[in-house]
């Protein structure tokens, strides 16, 4: 309840502090800057307590502000179906008189009539223009440059519809050569009726436009897609979907960046060579795999690569991080240099056995001693890999190919269609794990654990013609999946969170750590800018797609770093997604409407704690001692 006080009170009030405080002063015959002291201070405790004493300032009424941002769905062009449009939300009656602000990404928009339609730069301006606590955001929401705007305003948002694409892309970190990485996101396609989303497939296709993955559509449109890269760089990707008809419904570019934590240190033996042990050269060569082979190319003749390994020590072994050797070196080694070798795995040395003869009762025992138990079985030599076939490639034409030639027609195989051969052996190992499987389901190869390392076994006899068939890639792909999985364990790759983060054209990015500059995809460089927030990080705004490179600071050991920046144009349905994200969690945040009774009533503490001030003041003078007269 508030107290009304006549105007002329405060005056008189202030004539009757001034007269009480001059008697008091010639009562106490005290100076006169004691006096001039005791009414400053009656002074103010007189307005202090008007102050006080009047009622509470009313707060202003919260007036209210529409934006429409993109996709934003009204009929601008028809000021009346404008207002039909906004008095079917749920909060319309909040915004029964507002204006209406257009941001740029809301497109073109004529002025209105009746209600004041009006294109702003950025929200900022519209809120100069009309002040407001409360805002209607309709459309996908606010770009980063006007989140700063609504920290203290009211929000009320009302999305799009449900969008179609691609709108959940969760990018694997720098993964290191022949590991699988993994690809994870969500497709939405409204369209799709819930009982045919299965006919819908998802594919990723490497850079050279093959099918690595595929996997139908889920439900909910939740995916998960598996690849190996067998060459380090920035590769990238596609992710592609196709209806039942396998028709192209639309594709996004997924960067993925692999990297060699450091080079793999190779060693082969073999006992005799053939075109199988060539193309594994060739592949250890192309890779940039630090390589040491001996190849008996007839007695007392051997054909060597690298600096020589004498083997008879497991402290020998400690340099290499891969033996790769066949069933016919390995029985011919002496007990000791075998000894050697499998302390050498036990220490964590990789080794791989090449199966390339007959199994007769020595070369059982040979194996026996590595762990595998191995029998001549009645089985198929032909064989397929497990593999998806390429389905990507087009019938061979008459005109400039034959179809009969198989370097030709092979070109558009996949590992699930070419035939290659075997030994026809049963092997087994406890415990084992398949290293390899043919479509049959049987296994072409298996390792085991043996102390810190693995110790693998391989029956497949011409791998060299997927490289023939398919081409290097093919059987890059393969063998360094073998490798990976028997090497000695490599150091973890440091990832940094932040650089799966998406990046975007026209929008800031900040990094920390000791940055200076940036190169864009066209060899550009742009010095950072400091940031405010922290003084080791620093900024810039890209103006270019594609991949970016972190160059640090002159004084920095660093190595440079890779960060991928997407155009909203190439994703539409990731940049809209990612822009809905973030509005619904500002809505979620933001404060709500303010009660105008009680807007200002939080802050008149300040007046009381002025009144006692002013009151302690007075309070020390008057007890403060007489002057002493002469």
């Amino acid at each position: 309840m508030s107290l009304s006080l006549p105007p002329w009170l405060l005056p008189l009030l202030l004539l009757l502090a001034l007269l009480v405080g001059g008697w008091r002063a010639w009562r106490a015959r005290r100076g006169a800057r004691w006096l001039g002291f005791v009414l400053l201070l009656q002074l103010g405790v007189s307005l202090v307590l008007w102050q006080l004493l009047r009622a509470p300032a009313p707060a202003p009424a919260a007036t209210a502000l529409i934006v429409l941002t993109a996709n934003h769905g009204l009929p601008t062009d028809d000021p009346q179906a404008l207002t039909r449009a906004l008095a079917e939300y749920p909060s319309a009656a909040a915004y029964a008189e507002a204006s209406v602000s257009a941001l740029p990404e809301a497109g073109s928009l004529p002025l209105g009539e009746g209600r004041t339609l009006q294109a702003v730069p950025d929200l900022a301006t519209a809120l100069r223009l009309w002040p407001a606590r409360r805002l209607l955001i309709i459309g996908d929401g606010l770009q980063p440059r006007d989140l700063p705007a609504i920290r203290s305003l009211a929000l009320d948002w009302q999305p799009p519809g449900q969008l179609e694409g691609v709108t959940d892309l969760q990018l694997p970190p720098p993964t290191p050569v022949a590991q699988d990485w993994v690809l994870r996101g969500q497709l939405s396609l409204p369209q799709v009726a819930a009982n045919d989303h299965s006919l819908w497939q998802l594919r990723l296709l490497d850079p050279a436009g093959t099918s690595v993955d595929q996997v139908p559509l889920s439900a909910d449109g939740r995916f998960e897609l598996r690849a190996r890269t067998p060459v380090a760089g920035r590769h990238d990707y596609r992710l592609q979907w196709r209806d039942a008809a396998q028709a192209v419904g639309g594709e996004l570019v997924v960067p993925v960046q692999i990297v060699q934590p450091s080079p793999l240190r190779l060693a082969i033996q073999a006992g005799a060579p053939s075109p199988e042990l060539k193309f594994l050269r060739r592949w250890a060569m192309d890779a940039g795999l630090l390589q040491q082979s001996q190849i008996a190319m007839r007695p007392n003749l051997r054909l060597r690569g690298g600096e020589a390994i004498n083997g008879a020590a497991a402290e020998d072994w400690q340099q290499t991080d891969l033996l790769i050797i066949d069933d016919r070196t390995w029985r011919d080694w002496p007990e000791s240099r075998r000894a050697a070798a499998r302390s050498a795995v036990a220490a964590g040395m990789g080794l791989l056995l090449r199966q390339t003869g007959t199994l007769d009762r020595i070369a059982g025992e040979r194996l026996a001693e590595l762990g595998f138990q191995a029998e001549t079985a009645e089985i198929s030599r032909q064989l397929r890999l497990a593999s998806p076939a390429r389905q990507d490639c087009d019938a061979p034409s008459s005109e400039g190919k034959d179809a009969a030639d198989p370097v030709a027609s092979g070109r558009c195989l996949g590992l699930g269609q070419l035939d290659l051969q075997r030994r026809p052996l049963r092997v087994q190992a406890d415990p084992s794990v398949p290293l390899l499987q043919a479509s049959d389901g049987e296994p072409l190869g298996l390792w085991h654990p043996l102390g810190q390392g693995r110790v693998g076994m391989l029956w497949l006899s011409d791998s060299h013609r997927i490289a023939l068939m398919l081409g290097p890639a093919e059987h890059a792909t393969l063998w360094a999946g073998l490798a990976g999985t028997l090497a000695r364990a490599q150091g973890t790759v440091q990832n940094d969170p932040r650089s799966l983060e998406p990046a975007w054209v026209g929008q800031r990015l900040t990094v920390c750590g000791g940055w200076g500059q940036v190169r864009d995809p066209t060899g550009d460089t742009t010095d950072l800018l400091a940031s405010t927030d922290r003084p080791d990080c620093a900024g810039w705004w890209p103006r270019r797609a594609g991949w970016h490179a972190l160059l640090p600071e002159l004084d920095s050991t660093q190595a440079e770093r890779w960060r991928y920046v997407r155009a909203a144009e190439d994703a539409p349905s990731l940049w809209r997604a990612s822009i809905q994200r973030q509005m619904a969690a500002q809505v979620a945040t933001a404060p709500t409407a303010t009660d105008p009774e009680t807007a200002y009533s939080d802050s008149r503490w300040r007046w009381w704690l002025s009144l006692w001030l002013l009151l302690g003041g007075l309070w020390l003078l008057e007890r403060a001692p007489p002057r002493r007269s002469d």
